[in-house]
């Protein structure tokens, strides 16, 4: 029986791997973020690894990670990656998350894409450029919430009782729950709990000692970020063209698509009259077919007609003929007793 039972649970954990897996699948044509720093015990699998369910490899600075890779991030550990859009996110110990899958933006540059990552245990902290505020689409996705950055740092925390609390540290982040959505700006903390309701939190020290944890990563980072800031002045221009570029061309499909309509509507309008010259030949034909026949109606009245009258016409020429012999032969009798009494008298005479 307790075999049953274990082969029914693995064929279940590896239904759903299956799903999980086919869904990513298509997207799976091209990293979402790299490894920046890996301290002590993180684990991954990757993503094309679903079926290994069991088996986790040690992970090491430089790896490229696609959609639906998983990590795990051990006690006194941490993991710093880097994802494609700019956003730079510090994963704390004894946390477990999966990098989801990126979104591409109108514009070309990475830089644009829409990015996020499932953070189903533990801490992260996930720091953006200033010069991207507006551009820059990332989020961190918990059981029961969503926190969609809007500033440039800020804190995201999932408990053992799958409770979500979300801090700023600057900028702003939109965070919401299936039926809702709240801002919290910076220096404030928002909690969500199992049920997805929101509760507001006061600064404690508990603050200041995640703060004092981040501090030497957000002293490193500075380097980066100026670097960054440069390389995306620099690539503003092009932006600004490529933005141009695209706006026309949609201009431009826009006027054809407007001109195809209205072409459209002109063939309607041509295919309606064409349809009612149509029904107009066919109605025209109608009645001449209708004219035809009763002319042809007529003609066959009017020959039926005159071959009555022919028959009448022959009818009485016969009985005037069966008439006229009629006489001819009482007149023939008529003479021949006129011709037998003269006869008799002559007889009678002697």
């Amino acid at each position: 029986m307790k075999k049953i039972i274990m082969l029914f649970f693995i064929l279940t954990l590896l239904g759903g791997q299956v799903i999980s897996y086919a869904q990513n699948e298509v997207q799976h044509t091209e990293f979402e973020a790299k490894v920046i720093e890996v301290k002590k015990d993180v684990k991954y699998r990757k993503a094309r690894d679903w079926w290994k369910f069991w088996q986790w490899e040690d992970l090491s600075s430089e790896v490229k990670l696609k959609a639906g890779a998983l990590l795990k991030v051990g006690k006194d550990s941490q993991l710093e990656l880097e994802f494609i859009n700019g956003t730079r996110v510090l994963v704390k110990a004894n946390s477990n998350l999966e990098i989801a899958n990126g979104k591409a933006g109108k514009n070309k540059s990475p830089y644009f894409r829409s990015q996020s990552l499932k953070l189903t245990l533990g801490e992260v902290w996930v720091k953006t450029i200033e010069s991207l505020s507006g551009i820059t689409r990332f989020e961190v996705r918990t059981p029961n919430a969503v926190a969609g950055v809007k500033g440039t740092l800020f804190n995201v925390k999932v408990n053992s009782k799958q409770e979500t609390e979300v801090r700023v540290d600057e900028g702003r982040v939109l965070v919401t729950n299936n039926n809702d959505g709240r801002i919290v700006d910076k220096l404030q903390r928002l909690k969500v709990n199992r049920e997805g309701e929101f509760e507001e939190i006061k600064k404690g020290q508990e603050v200041s000692k995640d703060w004092k944890s981040v501090k030497p990563w957000m002293k490193e980072l500075e380097d980066w970020v100026e670097k960054k800031k440069r390389e995306i002045e620099e690539k503003k221009e092009d932006w600004k063209e490529e933005r141009e570029e695209r706006e026309e061309r949609e201009e431009r499909e826009e006027r054809e698509e407007q001109s195809e309509e209205e072409g459209h509507k002109d063939n309607d309008q041509y295919e309606e009259r064409d349809e009612e010259l149509d029904e107009d030949d066919r109605n025209h034909d109608k009645n001449d077919n209708e004219s035809n026949n009763d002319h042809r109606r007529d003609d066959n009245m009017s020959d039926d007609d005159h071959d009555k009258d022919d028959r009448d016409n022959h009818d009485r020429d016969d009985h005037d003929r069966a008439k006229h012999d009629r006489g001819d032969n009482v007149s023939d009798d008529n003479h021949d007793r006129e011709g037998r009494d003269s006869d008799n008298h002559d007889k009678d005479d002697d």
